[in-house]
């Protein structure tokens, strides 16, 4: 009996030398394009460890579209998808389901309206009275075509072609140009088939085109994790901004790019240009939300109360401290 016993002591005393490492936490995270240059940060930080790090485990769920991953999101199959200021609003109104946890890009940092090469359009003004295809209406497309039209005071017919179709109409010359994000018009433009006629992220007004939003789950019962997942993604962004070359060699594999000066070009006017603190700032949600409401006709965006909309609660402490 005593031999037994002092065998089940030291049983117990090695236990904890053989106990399986506790699992890390899984975040579920759906995102409506699966390659948004903006969201280029997330998979440099699963390149870069600081996930597992973090002892946390992103998976992506394979779900596309606006209202397809915020349905994922109010259903609780998602804990963080991405979003426009405006999407998010009306998604979620007054912070109910789910809220604007961290900003990834406060400006139309590499959305381009771009004509065919063989096009005579020398500059936007000689886009009045054209015809300018988008790809959809109450989209961030839609968003930009307002904000053109807005800055160089001209009146165009606004097309709306879907995202699939939007480049081979303007190929094929069904529309005199095009107004469009980095992966498209970008594209098209390094392959030698569009010039650009006006760049919209040379206008560096705020607007909150691109953000991450939570679920009122996660942000009422897993603080810690949402904390490490936006630290992470900062951290990744500020190695991105930092290392040029590692930099263009991640978006190659993350777009799919064989073009070098492409993925240089994205890197330079997109990535250098993403939010370094991913706090939300009031007036980009509140200038998003005023260009959606004109945009896409509804003035009830424009009263929405900003504040109810998003936290720093999370992103606050992400913020990395500036080298001495």
């Amino acid at each position: 009996m005593l031999k037994r016993l002092a065998m089940t002591a030291m049983t117990a005393a090695f236990l904890p030398l053989f106990a399986m490492p506790a699992a890390a936490a899984e975040i579920r995270i759906a995102f409506a394009i699966s390659d948004d240059i903006y969201l280029a940060p997330v998979f440099a930080a699963e390149r870069l460890g600081l996930f597992r790090d973090a002892d946390i485990q992103i998976r992506r769920l394979n779900i596309r579209g606006a209202e397809n991953i915020q349905q994922a999101l109010k259903s609780g199959q998602a804990d963080i998808i991405d979003a426009s200021g405006p999407a998010a609003a009306q998604a979620f109104p007054g912070g109910a389901g789910g809220k604007i946890v961290a900003g990834a890009a406060n400006g139309f940092y590499g959305w381009t309206v771009v004509s065919r090469e063989d096009a005579v359009i020398p500059t936007i003004r000689q886009l009045a009275g054209k015809s300018v295809g988008v790809s959809s209406t109450h989209s961030l497309s839609d968003m930009a075509a307002q904000l053109t039209a807005e800055n160089h005071s001209i009146k165009f017919d606004l097309v709306s072609l879907g995202a699939g179709a939007i480049v081979p109409e303007l190929r094929a010359g069904k529309v005199d140009a095009i107004i469009s994000s980095a992966l498209l018009g970008l594209r098209e433009v390094s392959a030698g088939r569009a010039r650009i006629v006006f760049d919209l992220g040379l206008d560096h007004a705020p607007f909150l085109v691109s953000g991450y939003v939570a679920s009122t789950r996660m942000i009422e019962t897993r603080q810690r994790d949402l904390k490490a997942f936006i630290a992470a993604t900062t951290q990744a962004l500020t190695h991105m901004q930092s290392d040029r070359k590692w930099s263009i060699d991640l978006l190659k594999e993350y777009a799919r790019i064989t073009d070098n000066g492409y993925a240089e070009r994205l890197h330079d006017t997109v990535i250098m240009n993403l939010n370094s603190d991913p706090q939300i700032s009031a007036e980009s949600l509140k200038e998003a939300l005023d260009l959606a409401a004109r945009a896409w006709k509804q003035p009830e965006l424009a009263a929405l109360p900003v504040a109810a909309l998003f936290t720093n609660e999370f992103a606050a402490d992400a913020v990395p401290p500036k080298s001495q």
